[in-house]
């Protein structure tokens, strides 16, 4: 029973210290690229930061990300009437 408590703990103080990382990761790339994503005006642009984005470690920041970037290509290739 010890030795499942000091697992749990140590679980815990990993997870919280990897939430904590995780961010300060997704902080860091949407001080990056939001307004970046905002102002584009082609699909090329966000092709660009599409490949930038590929270094990203996998977290839920950059998944924000990519949504956001499919928001403003659904924006850009709406036709204008």
């Amino acid at each position: 029973m010890e030795k499942m408590k000091v697992l749990i703990k140590n679980f815990n103080s990993a997870k919280k210290r990897y939430d904590n990382a995780e961010n300060k990761l997704s902080e860091y790339f949407n001080s990056l690229y939001n307004e970046r994503i905002r102002n584009s005006k082609t699909i090329e642009e966000l092709t660009e930061i599409k490949e930038e984005l590929r270094k990203m470690p996998e977290c839920a920041g950059k998944v924000f990300l990519f949504y956001d970037i499919i928001t403003r290509e659904n924006h850009i290739n709406k036709p204008k009437t």
